[in-house]
């Protein structure tokens, strides 16, 4: 299923030891996994998924979206 990523914050913290990002993420069907949506994260952003915690992930009423925030540890 393709999701559709709009990238609402990127934040470098700590000299770039930390990393936090929000996103609004479209999709078409059922809504997505946590697992689809770090995968595609992963593959946008190349970091290690061992070193991501997916901190919130939320349906958007009433639309075909999702809105969350992860934070990546270097």
């Amino acid at each position: 299923m393709p999701l559709d990523f709009a990238f609402d914050r990127y934040e470098e913290i700590d000299d770039g030891e930390k990393i936090e990002i929000d996103f609004v993420c479209s999709f078409e069907g059922a809504i997505p996994s946590k697992t689809e949506v770090m995968d595609n994260l992963v593959l946008c952003f190349d970091f290690d998924p061992g070193n991501a915690k997916l901190d919130r992930l939320r349906p958007v009423k009433g639309k075909k979206q999702v809105k969350g925030s992860v934070t990546v540890t270097r």
